[in-house]
């Protein structure tokens, strides 16, 4: 029966300065809490009181500023009492429990001590004349916010959340998920999503012009198999890949990476097996779906605003990284890719993405013309996909043979299960769509999409990508009605290749950013897109950048000087009770990165 320690090693209690560390075992018959706080016996010193139950009776007592031992005659009698069979016939299972826990109480004994000596370290004095309760709460509190942030530090979504909730800790714990939506309720709002995406997709092609035909075929096989891989190839990929643990890993991601030295022959083992079988394993084909609120601001309430977020077997992504790099190889090796396709490329960011973009649209504004620039909004690009049509891209790219044969195993068969609190959905089968989370998801996407850029170029208009983000622009000198009839004429083919290639181009949320004077322009206040008109706008957001009709940056500088000041007013409330280095880290992660970001443009 042993400790499991469970949270923080100091959680600060305003209460007398208090520290409350929470202990449980694995075990149906006892619970140990440990109490710990300053000690009142004139050292000064971080003290803890052990106390041992079975079936919620005290048998065990420990104090460590006394360093008093008790196995108290009442308690035991009251075990006796209670317990006859185990006491008379001198069981072991008793017994055994006093000795773990004897070695427990000294396991956190070696704890406290530890901690005594990181306070030294700090500077707290061991004396009252030197120190106060105060100053030994808000040193315990330095330590349990430099763990926090420290766990965080790889990312800086989880550092925000985990300085906002120190700095700014809910007054109350909102209503559940679980209480308000069922796993199965969601799984279905999920399903059904993009089954209707699709349904309103199908009910659109072949009716207008512009169709393009969404198979493209390869003359010739040139990759039909995939290279073998070695132990020290597994070894670098797993000492790359993020420890992402899944619910449905048998074990941690951590405990994989930290063993990779003996369990890199058996790993290799079953990545060259799949990659030689043509086949992707079965149980790794499996997701775990937990929704999560868009915004916090929105409505817990409605199902709507909800999002699923993906996550997969650790084992499977080992594999997927595997494959991801002989196919990136490929891409460059064919020049298959469109080269304004900035998204999930080497050496191409969102950054690369906006400043072509403004460039040329600035290079267009000094020779004095207009522009139109269209933001095209996707709905669910990713989980649209049409298995079939993303196969032929394959073929297109000349794959064959055992490479094909993996994908579209990859692709097809795969499930869901939607997860809230401790409850589990019903598997759902995933018909369209690649894999949120996955390694190889986004390479796929930019393969399906490489026929768009094409299209859009046929009309004359630039075109920049970033995934699913897809940015068109046309700019004019004169005749400002031969230029909106060419746009209208490109977005209608855009549409109609969305369709045949089962996308849904969502007109409500694309925008449309004109630059120049309108009644100069002779410009109307809208274009008309599938039919829903389509106002223009004096400002976008794209890509986390606002662009307004000036190019000025004026709004995009106060927003960030904005969202700067926020993070540096939660940072301000953080100041005593983080370290220096902690203190460096949280700043160039949630203030500096921010005026870092596209500071190009």
């Amino acid at each position: 029966m042993g400790l499991l320690i469970r949270g923080a090693p100091w959680i600060l209690c305003a209460a007398a300065h208090l520290l409350l560390l929470d202990c449980a075992a694995s075990s149906s018959h006892s619970m140990r809490n440990f109490y710990t706080g300053v000690s009142e016996s004139g050292q000064g010193l971080p003290w803890f009181v052990a106390v041992g139950y079975l079936d919620d009776q005290p048998i065990y007592y420990y104090d460590s500023d006394t360093r008093r031992e008790e196995p108290a005659v009442p308690w035991m009698e009251k075990v006796e009492e209670d317990y006859p069979k185990f006491w008379d016939r001198q069981t072991q299972i008793l017994h055994g429990w006093e000795q773990t826990f004897r070695a427990n109480v000294e396991i956190v004994s070696n704890l406290y001590n530890q901690s005594k000596g990181e306070w030294r370290v700090q500077g707290v004095a061991l004396s009252p004349a030197e120190a106060s309760p105060s100053e030994v709460a808000i040193a315990s509190a330095k330590n349990f916010f430099a763990a926090s942030i420290a766990s965080a530090e790889n990312s800086s979504r989880r550092l925000f959340q985990v300085v906002h909730n120190l700095a700014e800790p809910p007054a109350t714990s909102g209503p559940s998920t679980g209480h308000m939506f069922s796993c199965n309720d969601f799984a279905k709002f999920f399903a059904d999503k993009i089954a209707q995406i699709r349904e309103e997709v199908d009910s659109t092609v072949g009716a207008g012009p512009g169709r393009e035909s969404a198979r493209v075929l390869s003359s010739q096989v040139e990759w039909d198999q995939f290279q073998s891989v070695t132990s020290e190839d597994v070894d670098r990929l797993l000492g790359r890949v993020k420890p992402t643990t899944c619910l449905l890993d048998p074990c941690p991601s951590w405990l994989i990476k930290a063993s990779r030295e003996g369990l890199g022959d058996g790993l290799r083992g079953v990545v060259n097996a799949s990659l030689r079988e043509g086949a992707f394993p079965d149980p790794l084909k499996e997701a775990v779906i937990k929704p999560l609120l868009k915004k916090t601001s929105l409505d817990a309430a409605t199902m709507v605003n909800y999002r699923p977020v993906s996550n997969l077997p650790f084992l499977g992504k080992v594999i997927e990284r595997v494959v991801a790099e002989q196919i990136q190889a490929r891409l460059e090796e064919a020049d298959h890719l469109d080269p304004f396709q900035s998204g999930f490329r080497p050496h191409h960011g969102t950054e690369t993405a906006l400043v072509a973009l403004v460039d040329d649209l600035r290079r267009a504004r000094d020779k004095g013309e207009s522009c139109f620039l269209v933001l095209l909004d996707l709905s669910a690009a990713f989980n649209t996909i049409d298995h079939s049509i993303l196969l032929d891209r394959l073929e297109g790219l000349g794959a064959g043979g055992t490479v094909i044969q993996w994908f579209r195993s990859f692709l097809l068969g795969r499930v869901q299960k939607v997860v809230v609190g401790d409850e589990c959905s019903d598997p759902w089968a995933l018909t369209c769509g690649v894999p949120q989370g996955s390694v190889l998801s986004p390479m796929l996407f930019n393969i399906y999409m490489q026929p768009l850029g094409e299209i859009i170029r046929r009309f004359g208009l630039g075109v920049h990508q970033y995934a699913d983000d897809t940015q068109l622009y046309l700019s004019f000198k004169s005749e400002p009605v031969k230029a909106v009839k060419v746009l209208c004429e490109c977005l209608e083919a855009v549409g109609g290749w969305m369709a045949a290639n089962r996308l849904g181009l969502n007109p409500d949320k694309t925008e449309v950013l004109f630059l120049g004077d309108r009644r100069q322009a002779g410009v109307e206040d809208s274009l008309v897109l599938n039919g829903v008109t389509v106002p223009l706008k004096d400002q976008v957001r794209s890509l986390g950048v606002i662009l307004d009709s000036q190019l000025s940056m004026e709004a995009q500088v106060k927003s960030v000087s904005r969202a700067a000041v926020y993070q540096l007013h939660l940072v301000r409330r953080l100041r005593p009770y983080l370290p220096v280095d902690c203190l460096a880290r949280v700043v160039h992660a949630l203030v500096i990165s921010r005026l870092d970001y596209c500071n190009a443009l």
